[in-house]
């Protein structure tokens, strides 16, 4: 079984990012697969003090949520993460979720011990925007995607970057739903050999 993490950005939930990431999950096949979602916009879910604890004891100190994602990034195989753009980056509730994996940053560079395993993880980026395609800026995004699929011990396999939402919203881009299920029949694919391969070297 292909166990699949996605986390979800959007301060809206069922709109332009949330749609295009079902509509992976939906290409990876729940036959297959164990999904676990998380949404960043969660309550539960509280901001980094910067109290630089976990630079001395490996973990987070904060008792919420977030506690359970590390342990949803540890299980997954697949990560697929989704936001809309803002100010040319992740929304802010997508940056609170990436902000508090600082714990696994010091868990690896600054301890003994690692919150998230070295097992072999990939992962896929979903980023709309409002603005028209040519007037669309991804970059800052994809990079705060990638550091974070960095430190979470994901390689970053693809993207599906989608501006003019605010014009089209993708529930009418069959084009573009079929991408993100192409998408996610190839996660699928890709992780399947992975796992095919790992388990031939180790009889």
């Amino acid at each position: 079984m292909i166990n699949v993490l996605a986390i979800y950005g959007s301060h809206r939930r069922g709109q332009n990012s949330d749609m295009l990431a079902d509509k992976i999950l939906e290409g990876i096949g729940s036959n297959e697969a164990s999904i676990e979602r998380i949404y960043a916009s969660s309550q539960g879910i509280k901001s980094c003090t910067a109290c630089e604890r976990c630079y001395k004891l490996g973990r987070c100190v904060i008792k919420d949520e977030m506690q359970q994602v590390y342990k949803a990034m540890d299980k997954a195989d697949i990560v697929v993460s989704s936001s809309p753009v803002y100010f040319y980056s992740v929304s802010s509730h997508m940056k609170k979720l990436i902000d508090r994996c600082q714990a696994v940053w010091a868990s690896k560079y600054r301890t003994e011990g690692s919150l998230i395993s070295k097992k072999h993880r990939i992962g896929y980026i979903v980023c709309t925007a409002g603005e028209p395609e040519g007037k669309s800026r991804f970059e800052c995004a994809v990079m705060v995607f990638e550091l974070f699929y960095k430190c979470i011990n994901v390689e970053l396999a693809g993207s599906l970057l989608v501006s003019d939402v605010d014009n089209q919203h993708v529930r009418g881009r069959e084009d573009i739903q079929q991408k993100a299920f192409e998408a996610g029949r190839l996660l699928r694919e890709s992780i399947s050999s992975i796992k095919s391969h790992n388990f031939h070297n180790s009889i």
